[in-house]
């Protein structure tokens, strides 16, 4: 998250074969000021723009074909929206949308599978997370829209943060590692990876720094403060129904990360709902874990509300069927959860 003249929260939905993702955001221009969610409908290549003053539709933007991730600038200015299927794994890109006119201006890696996204606190870069093998993150330069670097990650990247001061971009893979095996990150730099929050310096993004967390790895989100990262973890015990929501310390080097509690979430549907995204309250007191509920089109799924302070899940809310993305209004007043 980051404050400013404009808040926004932004957050992509880490699911592994459909997303939509909301991402609020406050708008500079007269015109276009209020809270806005940016909904992708990755089945009919458009993204709905929603005033959550209104709770209405207010402009439906066509899109590249499977949109899927989005993330908005600080300003409030352009929407970043990520496309690509593990069924088409040569489509995708990064559609770029000017916030004021709700139109695209520009496409950007083109045939490149993007599955999540995310923008520098300054607005100068985005980044583009492909879940490729090896994986990689694409960062963008935001005002000429050129390619300006390509950081190595571990396999199937899945979601990814940005520390609210912008000094460390996270990365966590989805990826099931059987058997341990040496990663070569960077050419030359070998660890031995379980499967990893991956962290890096974007102002100079190598070597990074690899903490291994736990199985099946998929929405993340960053506190307020930039103190703790909050993992869901899809696999934790699957044969009984429980995910997990790992609680990351960030407050020392990158070497000294460590994972400071992997609290059990027991799910709506025992085997077949798991964690999947993660959004932080404004004031850093309430975490919200989504939970996609059972297979079955008829059963509901739940948001879990977690108090961080003391570790303890405090309110199950049951939402729609699949709700796979969640975000806060900047006020902290309503969540919006995509189904």
């Amino acid at each position: 998250m980051s404050t400013g003249s404009s808040f926004r929260t932004n957050l992509r939905l880490l699911t592994l074969w459909l997303s939509t993702v909301v991402a609020a955001c406050g708008g500079s221009s007269p015109a276009h000021a209020g809270v806005f969610a940016y909904i992708p409908n990755s089945l009919d290549a458009t993204v709905s723009v929603i005033d959550t003053a209104t709770n209405t539709v207010t402009a439906t933007i066509p899109v590249m074909p499977d949109p899927i991730a989005v993330a908005v600038a600080p300003a409030g200015d352009r929407v970043y929206i990520g496309h690509g299927s593990f069924d088409r794994p040569n489509t995708g890109g990064v559609s770029i949308i000017d916030a004021s006119t709700n139109s695209v201006i520009a496409n950007r890696l083109e045939g490149r599978f993007v599955r999540a996204l995310a923008v520098h606190p300054s607005g100068s870069e985005v980044y583009a997370v492909y879940p490729s093998i090896p994986g990689a993150v694409i960062i963008i330069d935001a005002v000429t829209l050129e390619v300006t670097n390509i950081v190595t990650v571990r396999d199937l990247p899945y979601g990814i943060a940005v520390a609210p001061d912008g000094n460390r971009v996270y990365v966590n893979s989805y990826l099931l590692i059987k058997e341990r095996r040496p990663c070569n990150l960077f050419g030359g730099f070998f660890i031995y990876c379980d499967v990893p929050l991956f962290t890096f310096n974007p102002r100079s993004p190598m070597p990074g720094h690899v903490l291994p967390i736990g199985d099946e790895l998929a929405g993340i989100a960053i506190d307020p403060y930039g103190r703790w990262a909050y993992i869901a973890n899809l696999a934790r015990r699957r044969q009984e129904g429980v995910g997990a929501l790992a609680i990351v310390d960030l407050t020392g080097s990158f070497e000294m990360l460590s994972t400071q509690l992997v609290l059990e979430l027991p799910e709506s549907d025992p085997g077949n709902g798991t964690p999947e995204s993660v959004a932080v309250h404004p004031s850093g007191r309430l975490v919200y874990v989504t939970h996609l509920g059972g297979q079955a089109n008829t059963v509901a799924g739940l948001v879990s509300v977690v108090d961080p302070a003391d570790k303890k899940v405090v309110a199950k809310i049951s939402v729609g069927v699949h709700p796979s993305g969640i975000s806060l209004t900047p006020d902290g007043a309503r969540a919006y959860v995509v189904n």
